[in-house]
């Protein structure tokens, strides 16, 4: 017995060894653009890149925004609520039914070219007064255009109401234009 265990034992180590000698055998090579710290460097190289795109083209024309106000008088504009109070919502009355949230504000150059084009947003009222037994206010309309900035003027026009020329100075600090007053 102690024969056969003495063989038993000579042969297990080289049994053994043999089964942990086919787990050592390292994994196959990971190709070099599947490893991850490769994958991430390639990222941030692809982002520097961009940015870099984007700070040679931000050499391009500035930009302003066109800002500004349209306002209907009273008798002009029909509040939401009754009664009208100040900040409400309203709208355009009788014979104005074109001055509505969404309508064409295209903001033009100099020479006639379109800069830009926006839309009204909607009708708030303002300046409410009750002095007369009943609360009229104005229904202003607000927009704001991004186009580029360097034109000698600016023009404005709102739905087919014709259009008005402001100078750059006039644009940057904000339009008002009133209707129906």
């Amino acid at each position: 017995m102690d024969e056969r265990t003495h063989e038993y034992t000579e042969q297990q180590p080289e049994t053994t060894l043999g089964q942990y000698a086919a787990d050592v055998t390292p994994p196959p090579a990971t190709p070099l653009w599947r490893r991850r710290s490769v994958q991430i460097g390639a990222v941030i190289v692809a982002l520097a890149g961009i940015g870099i795109g984007f700070a040679a083209n931000g050499s391009g024309p500035s930009q302003i925004h066109v800002r500004g106000t349209l306002q209907l008088g009273p008798l002009s504009a029909v509040a939401v609520n009754d009664p009208a109070v100040d900040g409400a919502p309203c709208e355009a009355g009788a014979g104005y039914n074109d001055i509505t949230p969404g309508a064409t504000v295209t903001v033009g150059g100099a020479q006639g070219q379109t800069l830009g084009v926006g839309a009204l947003s909607g009708g708030i009222e303002r300046n409410v007064d009750t002095s007369l037994g009943m609360a009229l206010g104005d229904c202003v309309f607000s927009f704001d255009v991004v186009v580029p900035d360097g034109q000698s003027a600016y023009t404005v026009a709102i739905s087919h109401r014709g259009t008005q020329t402001f100078t750059p100075s006039e644009a940057a600090a904000g339009i008002a234009l009133t209707l129906g007053q």
